[in-house]
């Protein structure tokens, strides 16, 4: 009983973090979103509200100065129908756009896009600041001028940096971390004069903080490349789509021991998850669950992992709010379809064949059809054979 409950925990935890993901960032509705972490909102009232001289309003013109430069971004994805989430954080801000990844090129130009914006706003803040001779303006073009500059740094954490970090091997990356690191400490020391301030303390603080961070990422990312990471991820994928869960299962097993990076790992524990479900393996599919990172559950893979434990009618619920919020992968109203069929709901499947016709397959359509011309049946109690990532095997037929 206590394991039963620990289970229906989980899975309503992991469902509220799935909704809540769905919700802030639908995936098939354009807009943008602000978001500010807590991070952020403490280092900045901390730098700007202490000290001899606290400047609360300097607070707000941080916030903007983020803000301002992740626009372009922003409203480039809002005007091509996609969603976008600003992300103010105590190392910066980021902009996360559904839809597929953007081309290197247009994410390079969309960040210098970003630093034009910023310097030009700096310039014309100080032309109106001398102008009205305020010195609120006069610091608020100060901070565009300083992050519009620094962000065209060749270095992590900055954002050319981070793009040219794509570009190299992973060792090169390492060497490039060290390299922003020791330009944070030689700019710490020329400025040391100037730590009694506290945002420029603070300033310096999450500068540090974020160069060791990634430096203790490059070198773990590094140290994958010994793995042939990509190669053997793609072969647990085609165990999964040739319908071995088993032996993508070993594979994954063997992978994870050996992965030292955080996104590896969490590349893996997804397959790991993946294949489980397809083994029918549910308490080892729940412990990769358990594993995994928050940004890593998806409502396909949780409504899988739901129907594999015998509580269709959760995962359908998941699913169609999935639906609801603009997720219309194939393999995810497949996965709905099958499940309409397996607890004997015709009037969803029906529904869901008419209005996924620019989504599903002819094949995939005409099963659906033939499934509802056969007379109703009583809906199996067991879980699916298998439901894997890629390759669902249908319960109305092959």
């Amino acid at each position: 009983m206590s394991q039963s409950a620990d289970e229906l925990d989980l899975s309503s935890r992991w469902t509220r973090i799935v909704r809540t993901k769905l919700r802030r960032r639908p995936p098939g509705k354009p807009g943008i979103r602000l978001q500010i972490s807590f991070g952020f909102a403490f280092l900045a009232l901390l730098g700007t509200c202490t000290g001899p001289h606290p400047v609360p309003a300097l607070a707000v013109l941080l916030l903007a100065m983020m803000l301002l430069h992740e626009l372009p971004l922003a409203i480039w994805a809002r005007a091509l129908g996609r969603f976008a989430r600003i992300s103010i954080q105590s190392s910066g801000g980021q902009t996360e756009i559904s839809g597929a990844p953007l081309p290197l090129r247009r994410r390079f130009f969309l960040a210098l896009a970003g630093s034009v914006v910023s310097l030009a706003t700096g310039f014309a803040l100080l032309w109106l600041a001398s102008a009205a001779r305020s010195p609120l303006l006069t610091e608020a073009g100060r901070l565009q001028l300083f992050w519009g500059a620094v962000q065209l740094l060749p270095l992590p954490p900055f954002k050319l940096g981070v793009l040219l970090r794509e570009q190299v091997r992973q060792w090169a990356r390492v060497k490039q971390a060290c390299a922003s690191l020791g330009l944070a400490f030689v700019v710490l020391v020329k400025c040391a004069s100037a730590l009694a301030a506290p945002l420029i303390l603070v300033a310096f603080g999450v500068w540090l903080y974020s160069c060791c961070h990634e430096l203790i990422r490059s070198v773990a990312r590094a140290q994958d490349t010994r793995l042939a990471a990509e190669q053997r991820l793609a072969k647990i994928q085609a165990f999964i789509a040739a319908d071995e869960p088993q032996r993508a299962l070993r594979l994954a097993r063997h992978l994870l021991r050996s992965s030292k990076s955080a996104e590896l790992r969490a590349q893996v524990g997804e397959a790991l998850a993946w294949a489980a479900v397809g083994a029918g393996e549910v308490k080892l599919a729940r412990e990769a669950l358990t594993e995994l990172p928050e940004s890593s559950l998806s409502a396909h893979l949780l409504a899988s992992y739901l129907a594999a434990s015998g509580r269709p009618r959760d995962a359908i619920a998941l699913l169609e709010y999935a639906v609801s919020c603009g997720s219309r992968s194939s393999e995810l109203l497949r996965l709905l379809a099958d499940l309409y069929y397996r607890v004997n709901d015709r009037a969803a499947l029906s529904a869901l064949a008419n209005s996924a016709v620019d989504v599903l397959s002819e094949d995939e359509l005409g099963k659906i059809e033939r499934a509802l011309a056969t007379p109703p049946s009583k809906p199996p109690e067991a879980p699916p054979e298998t439901l894997a990532a890629t390759r669902l095997r249908h319960a109305f037929g092959d």
